[in-house]
């Protein structure tokens, strides 16, 4: 009898050595430096996650990593999350972090938002939580209004930027991460700049908005900002046509239309006078401080140049304006035309 008892402790102890080698071998059949694999609340089922790993080359065919994984009883505690998991690494080491939720950061970048759908998308897209949820959740008056916001300062309250996020993140987490971040960059510096306009910092990124959707040549954009704060202190209307596109929300428009200037909006500045009640997209960084350091000029007009270069002309009274505008209107019906004949040209091609 003692025998037998040494016989089946010995084996106990050779099956323990042996599962703990196998376990400390590594499992990964891939060939880059990581792989990640997501898995969602509803995915930590065994056969959901034995489908995932060997989908992804991570378990080199399942049947060591599986043996280990019901040995040390994962499968009831798959946590859901973003994982990345390193080439070479064990049964053990990816157990491990399956068990105990050691997630890798999800990188959150938002450059350009205009809308709460639009975030909302971009947050379903990245993490755990689906869009309509998040949209529906956290996007209303009373959640946004815990944090110190509502539907018109919402967009002035996120500064573009990457954010380091857990994937399983609730919603009230990411908002949280994101408007703390706008609070971080409005500096003693800045804010200051910003009184010195005469503008609250709300206001600041609301024309750093209409600066943002003008141009993307960036020594131009202070010309730009100063164009705005100029009509404003005139309590002239800003009359900027990417304001048009936000309030009819047609951002796939390429050009204004007469009929589209009279579109009933607060957002519509042909419409409406004075700024609008918020932004019509998250300015980057560089927009927002090109209109804190914007210079004193007496430029109250400014048109894109007739050469196509994307860059503007800027004017003081509405005479010169016009002749700007009229040499683009001009060159633009060329370039139109010259498309056309083109295009003319190549159907003719075909029915030869």
């Amino acid at each position: 009898m003692k025998n037998s008892s040494k016989i089946i402790t010995g084996l106990i102890a050779v099956f323990a050595i042996v599962g703990y080698v196998f376990g400390c071998k590594g499992v990964t059949n891939f060939k880059t430096k990581t792989k990640t694999i997501v898995i969602k609340d509803n995915e930590t089922d065994r056969k959901t996650i034995e489908k995932l790993l060997a989908k992804d080359s991570i378990s080199n065919g399942g049947t060591v990593f599986n043996t280990v994984a019901s040995a040390t009883g994962l499968w009831s505690k798959v946590k859901p999350g973003r994982y990345e998991i390193k080439n070479g690494a064990s049964a053990y080491e990816i157990i491990k972090a399956l068990k105990n939720g050691l997630q890798k950061p999800v990188k959150l970048t938002i450059i350009k938002v205009r809308t709460t759908g639009e975030l909302a998308k971009l947050i379903g897209k990245n993490f755990s939580i689906d869009s309509a949820s998040f949209h529906k959740n956290f996007l209303n008056a009373a959640s946004l209004k815990s944090f110190g916001v509502d539907s018109t300062t919402f967009l002035s309250s996120i500064i573009p930027n990457t954010f380091e996020i857990y994937f399983d993140a609730n919603g009230k987490t990411i908002l949280k991460k994101i408007f703390d971040d706008s609070k971080t960059f409005w500096t003693k510096d800045r804010k200051e700049k910003a009184e010195k306009l005469g503008f609250s910092t709300h206001q600041i990124i609301t024309l750093a908005s209409i600066v943002e959707e003008e141009s993307t040549i960036a020594d131009e954009k202070g010309n730009i900002a100063s164009v705005y704060i100029n009509r404003v202190r005139k309590k002239m209307k800003l009359q900027a046509d990417p304001t048009v596109k936000f309030a009819m929300k047609n951002f796939a428009a390429r050009q204004i239309t007469y009929d589209m200037l009279k579109y009933p909006s607060p957002y519509n500045t042909y419409y409406a006078a004075g700024l609008m009640p918020g932004p019509i997209c998250t300015p980057s960084t560089k927009t927002i401080d090109a209109v804190l350091d914007s210079p004193e000029t007496p430029y109250l007009f400014f048109v894109a140049n007739s050469d196509f270069s994307g860059k503007h002309i800027f004017t003081t009274n509405d005479k010169e304006h016009e002749m700007y505008a009229n040499l683009w209107r001009k060159a633009l019906a060329q370039q139109q035309q010259i498309k056309k004949d083109r295009e003319a040209a190549k159907r003719a091609d075909t029915l030869k």
